[in-house]
């Protein structure tokens, strides 16, 4: 049930320094990036706050840098709808994928990448493409900066006062493609029951498997790298019967959950077919089949 907010101070500081002062002075302080999942909480009463930090008028957090030896730097502040619009993000397949999937036009426009991040949200899409992506998240805290696979971000980020200033993928290697896909209730819906990001990259002289990566979103309480089907599948042939192989372990890796939106059943069931597709996807990026042959797979 939504209810009125309760009462809090509302502040927008000016500079990373005057926000970690805010945070530390203020145990209880949340941070406003979007704020799409935050206003939502606050109604329902899950938060104990009394300073709402604005993030709007810190400098330095938003926008994609493409730098070729450092890969692609993406401002925590930017917004969902900029960064599927950014040529630059196109390249990281799964990335620009999961940002046009993401929601809705409106939420979108609104919703941050930090925030999506931050959030630890077991189906936050853009997080789960960026963990694909060996990810790591720039984060300024009083004792200094550092930088933080966000796969262990989104697990739960410090207790101690932080800003995440920016999310940095690595370049790209060579031969490497990657693919995002979510099953949700309903057409339109913008929330997953399940989803899948893969990152494949493959041999230069042979078609096989260099190294993937495969994250699943709603199959557990955080977002989950599926390490079982990862190992079945690096060093394989480039063929259906590996896939078939590696879907097998599906659920040896995810701990799905029985609720009013899908059955633990059905959840890896749908993991399963979104693995399949987005291997069937990413192979026919790299041209190693056929389209025929990709339709097969999905």
């Amino acid at each position: 049930m939504l209810r009125s907010l309760s009462k809090f101070t509302y502040v927008e500081p000016a500079s990373t320094q005057e926000t970690l002062t805010l945070l530390t002075a203020h145990p209880k302080a949340v941070i406003k990036a979007g704020g799409t999942d935050l206003l939502i909480r606050m109604r329902r009463e899950e938060l104990d706050h009394d300073l709402v930090v604005n993030l709007r008028r810190v400098p330095g957090i938003r926008g994609v840098t493409l730098c070729r030896e450092a890969g692609l730097a993406i401002g925590s502040y930017t917004t969902i709808d900029e960064l599927a619009a950014n040529h630059s993000v196109s390249a990281w397949n799964a990335v620009a994928d999961a940002a046009d999937l993401m929601a809705t036009p409106q939420v979108r426009n609104l919703a941050t990448v930090g925030g999506n991040v931050c959030n630890r949200s077991p189906v936050a899409d853009v997080a789960a493409s960026l963990v694909a992506y060996e990810a790591m998240a720039s984060v300024e805290s009083p004792g200094g900066q550092e930088l933080v696979p966000v796969e262990e971000w989104v697990k739960g980020p410090p207790r101690v006062p932080f800003i995440l200033k920016e999310i940095r993928l690595p370049p790209l290697q060579s031969r490497t493609v990657g693919s995002f896909l979510k099953s949700t209730r309903t057409r339109g819906d913008g929330l997953a029951i399940v989803s899948c990001a893969l990152v494949l990259t493959v041999h230069e002289n042979a078609f096989r498997c260099a190294r993937v990566r495969i994250v699943f979103g709603g199959v557990a309480p955080f977002l989950i790298r599926a390490r079982r089907v990862e190992d079945a599948l690096a060093s394989g042939e480039i063929k259906e019967e590996s896939i078939e192989r590696a879907c097998a372990l599906v659920e040896k890796d995810i701990r799905p959950i029985d609720d009013f939106r899908a059955s633990a059943e059905y959840r890896v069931h749908l993991a399963r077919v979104l693995l399949r597709r987005c291997w069937s996807r990413a192979v026919e990026c790299l041209g190693l089949v056929t389209v025929g042959q990709a339709s097969r797979l999905s």
